[in-house]
């Protein structure tokens, strides 16, 4: 095999991993997730009183998550805010799943395509 081939071959198998590790987030081993979860006390709007910002809701104020039960299972989430500069409202929408059962407070949530975020 030229190093053309070889160098091609490794860049696909490193991305390949890449996206099978975004698609399946895994506890920290240093983490504990809450068992007897249940997701029906978990579904509804609920309003933030403090963060550490992410990327998304950076600058928004009077922000909320509204978690809605999904036919196949999996919970759709909606994060939204208001600009503080614009006034102007964000929205997020995305789906969560469970990572292991649905009696575990763990999931994992996708934002855009195939990538996952615990």
């Amino acid at each position: 095999m030229n190093a053309k081939k070889l160098l091609l071959t490794a860049l696909g198998i490193f991305a390949g991993y890449k996206l099978y590790k975004a698609g399946n987030p895994q506890i920290p081993d240093n983490v504990t997730p809450v068992t007897g979860f249940e997701l029906n006390r978990y579904l509804g709007k609920w309003f933030e009183v403090a963060r550490v910002d992410n990327r998304f809701e950076k600058g928004l104020v009077k922000t909320t998550a509204e978690y809605k039960l999904n036919g196949d299972g999996s919970v759709n989430v909606l994060n939204s805010g208001i600009d503080e500069i614009s006034g102007r409202h964000k929205r997020a929408s995305g789906t969560a799943v469970f990572v292991r059962n649905e009696y575990e407070g763990a999931l994992k949530v996708s934002f855009f395509g195939p990538f996952y975020g615990g």
